[in-house]
């Protein structure tokens, strides 16, 4: 009888203590979901499989290395020697890079007229391009002119992701 009442009392006291203390009630009010960032939280950004990093040894100069960096949102920015040149770019991949190659376009925004590694000024503002992409692996491409992958004139190597 009296683990009864005791249990009893345990019961009823622990009642007590959870009705003083409610539980805060949580609305799915979605500026509030959106605001709220704890460090529990994931991002998950999908970036098009040509972002990073390249770099391409010219074949006349091989003390210098022009760089793509095809960065989010389709920006990208060309560093060769003095020149730097900055647009924007669409690549549509695609789904077998064995049958397939992937296509590029590059529209030309900036440049800054310098020389570049083959010692030239090419001035390439507004230029728009399309090459197609020939995956040799992961970490290395060439630039092509036909899909095919036989007219290919410029190999690129991944430096960063």
């Amino acid at each position: 009888m009296k683990q009864l009442f005791t249990a009893s009392l345990l019961l009823i006291s622990s009642t007590i203590i959870f009705a003083a203390n409610p539980a805060p009630i949580v609305k799915n009010n979605p500026s509030s979901v959106n605001n709220a960032n704890t460090a529990d939280d994931i991002t998950i950004v999908t970036r098009p499989v040509i972002y990073g990093l390249w770099g391409m040894e010219v074949p006349n100069n091989k003390k210098c290395t022009e760089f793509y960096n095809f960065k989010t949102a389709n920006q990208l920015v060309i560093n060769s020697a003095a020149e730097w040149a900055t647009g924007v770019y669409e690549y549509q991949p695609s789904p077998d890079n064995d049958i397939k190659s992937g296509a590029l376009a590059i529209q030309m925004k900036f440049d800054n007229n310098q020389s570049d590694c083959s010692g030239h000024r090419t001035e390439l503002n507004s230029d728009v391009s399309q090459y197609y992409i020939h995956w040799k692996d992961q970490n290395s491409i060439q630039f092509c002119t036909s899909a095919d992958g036989d007219h290919c004139f410029a190999n690129l190597k991944r430096i960063l992701p």
